[in-house]
């Protein structure tokens, strides 16, 4: 059993919570320690959560303010759906010396000659098809598709229901909604988004918004825009 810290006390670190359950669970019916998670809780800064309990675990406060409290090896997942709040915390506890853990749903597809880096999410009935290149700290949700040799940066989020069509490639920080569809051989910039039910193609520039069917550009947006306003309603919750 690995010690684990969820990073963030919210709906998305409950649900969290639950998938490493459910490997825990699997990983015992199949006679594997490999996978096993022993949840310690939840690290979080809001003050009002310290010392409470969050789905049946303590919540024990900021990561910078806990670490003494654990002597053994301490494996956190960030449940933190904001992808640059998400890359800010992953780098906190990376300098403290806790390892990011991989949370892949037992019921999710990954192909074997895909590739899934650490830290990353991948929830219940989703697919990593063959060749797959899947970055840091990803958030890859329930029931989404991605397609062979799509290539996923780091601290990007695919909401649930989305549909990543082959030889496609998002760059870090990259946003798609929920039940987006990128066409094959879509390219999305640094921090671009492609709003919920739209359908993304070609190129989209670097910190721009499309929605719409096909996507037209709405707005050039800051990095972290977009995704708060959306992320807390699809993510976080």
């Amino acid at each position: 059993m690995q010690n684990l810290m969820i990073i963030g006390a919210g709906g998305f670190g409950a649900e969290a919570a639950w998938v490493a359950r459910e490997i825990t669970s699997a990983s015992h019916k199949m006679d594997s320690l490999n996978a096993a998670w022993n949840v310690l809780g939840f690290a979080d800064s809001d003050e009002r959560k310290s010392g409470t309990l969050h789905d049946g675990y303590p919540v024990h406060g900021p990561i910078e303010q806990i670490a003494g409290r654990f002597t053994d090896q301490v494996w956190y997942f960030c449940a933190v759906g904001d992808n640059s709040a998400r890359q800010r915390l992953s780098g906190a506890a990376n300098a403290l010396g806790w390892k990011p853990a991989t949370l892949i749903h037992p019921t999710a597809l990954v192909a074997d000659s895909a590739r899934v880096l650490a830290g990353t999410y991948v929830g219940p009935c989703s697919v990593v098809s063959n060749n797959a290149r899947i970055g840091k700290h990803v958030i890859i949700n329930t029931h989404v598709s991605v397609g062979h040799d799509v290539v996923v940066g780091d601290y990007c989020q695919l909401s649930p229901g989305s549909r990543i069509s082959g030889f496609s490639c998002l760059e870090e920080l990259a946003f798609i909604g929920s039940n987006a569809v990128l066409m094959p051989q879509t390219h999305v910039g640094h921090g671009g988004v492609v709003g919920a039910c739209s359908l993304g193609r070609g190129q989209i520039e670097r910190n721009t918004t499309v929605c719409g069917v096909p996507g037209r550009v709405v707005r050039l947006t800051q990095p972290t825009d977009f995704i708060k306003e959306t992320a807390s309603a699809q993510v976080s919750r």
